[in-house]
């Protein structure tokens, strides 16, 4: 086919959430339960009894945000799908085993895709002991830097720590979090290496074409390329992945927009340094037509690629 349908699937995030961290941040939703519930089953302790909840975090401390005491999820999604109470359009503060709190927003949002996308392109996830993971963004770009530092700050709230480039190797940003990490798996994106497992899950398959495009975004601004024709040759974009899977997944997003593109596949790169043990497929777009598509609906921010994008475009617009 020549192009395909979109999905209209918007996530929440709360439902990607495997573990069962306290949320800080929801008296007014616990209140509204309450009220709700004790209607229903005649007082707030026969609530208590009928969900197993201690009588006092009804009373008292779930019900104000400046106590130490917070809901769990699980019991969070109890009380609020029993009283029909929704979730929806609230950004949450969570924390695992009384570790740092951060925010999560109420859905999978553009920023968090983009973010993914960046990982999914040149970052890797790491057990950090048995309580978190490491997740690290590995990339020469400043400007990649700091999209993915902003998204950290204001999407989630979680701090980091730089570690400075070398010869051998870029400059690298990190951050710590258990339940950030189990989101980007269900994602797709598995623990490092992850280079020949990595796919795109259910759930990003039937996102909007506007969420697809902000994965899309990040993955092609931190491993793919925009090749500029100078001389003989033809303009390119592309991009290289050692999973199979990841390579005609992609070729099937991109014939959401209309963006046409072939694969071929390549041996496992050999120097003097590095190794390679899987082949390598790459996902090329040539298309004058799908190039125009792609520079209109995949909002890259890496500078030098979105400009050698945009002169492909003028240079295409030139010649008809």
């Amino acid at each position: 086919p020549r192009k395909l349908i979109g999905g209209d699937n918007i996530i929440s995030t709360i439902d990607l959430i495997k573990d069962n961290p306290h949320v800080y941040n929801c008296s007014e939703v616990i209140k509204n339960c309450i009220k709700i519930l004790a209607d229903k089953y005649g007082s707030i302790r026969k609530v208590s009894q009928h969900f197993n909840i201690n009588e006092s975090n009804l009373y008292y401390n779930w019900v104000r945000d400046d106590v130490n005491g917070a809901p769990s999820l699980e019991d969070l999604k109890a009380l609020t799908k029993e009283a029909g109470v929704t979730l929806e359009g609230k950004d949450f503060i969570v924390s695992l085993y009384n570790g740092k709190k951060h925010r999560v927003p109420s859905f999978i949002n553009e920023n968090f895709l983009y973010f993914a996308g960046l990982i999914a392109g040149d970052g890797d996830i790491r057990e950090s002991g048995h309580k978190t993971y490491s997740i690290r963004f590995s990339n020469s770009s400043k400007e990649l830097q700091r999209e993915f530092r902003s998204i950290l700050k204001n999407e989630f709230n979680l701090p980091y720590d730089v570690q400075s480039g070398t010869f051998f190797r870029p400059e690298a940003t990190r951050t710590h979090s258990k339940i950030i990490g189990n989101i980007l798996f269900q994602l797709g994106i598995p623990l490092s290496p992850k280079s020949n497992k990595i796919k795109l899950s259910n759930e990003i398959l039937h996102m909007p074409n506007n969420y697809l495009a902000s994965y899309i975004a990040g993955l092609y601004d931190s491993d793919g390329s925009v090749y500029l024709r100078r001389g003989k040759g033809s303009s390119c974009i592309d991009f290289t992945t050692t999973s199979y899977y990841l390579a005609k997944q992609l070729q099937l997003i991109l014939l959401r927009f209309g963006i046409q593109s072939s694969m071929r596949q390549r041996k496992p790169s050999f120097n003097s340094k590095i190794q390679g043990k899987h082949n390598k497929f790459v996902v090329e777009i040539r298309n004058s037509v799908s190039m125009k598509i792609f520079y209109d609906s995949i909002p890259l921010k890496h500078l030098s690629k979105k400009e050698n994008l945009k002169k492909i475009c003028t240079n295409i617009k030139n010649e008809h």
